[in-house]
């Protein structure tokens, strides 16, 4: 499956961060015509993501999964 063109597939799958570990389950898609982004409720606060694909490192979507290696400092920009 194809999901570079349609991240709205991705709804619903678990997040893993490659150095953080599990984030959370992606709630919905944001797609603002220049980068999609997807958000996570991490430690109760909502984060969004780019979906760059520097960042994906892997989709399983039959146990329904990404992987992602998010840029240093992203994921504290919403909890610190």
């Amino acid at each position: 499956i194809d999901f570079s063109n349609n991240f709205d597939l991705l709804t619903g799958f678990l997040v893993i961060d490659k150095k953080i570990g599990k984030l959370g389950i992606i709630n919905y898609v944001v797609d603002n015509n220049i980068n999609q982004l997807i958000s996570v409720t991490y430690q109760r606060k909502e984060i969004l993501i780019p979906m760059h694909t520097d960042f994906i490192v892997r989709v399983d979507p039959k146990k329904k999964i990404i992987s992602l290696s998010c840029p240093d400092g992203l994921i504290d920009l919403y909890t610190d």
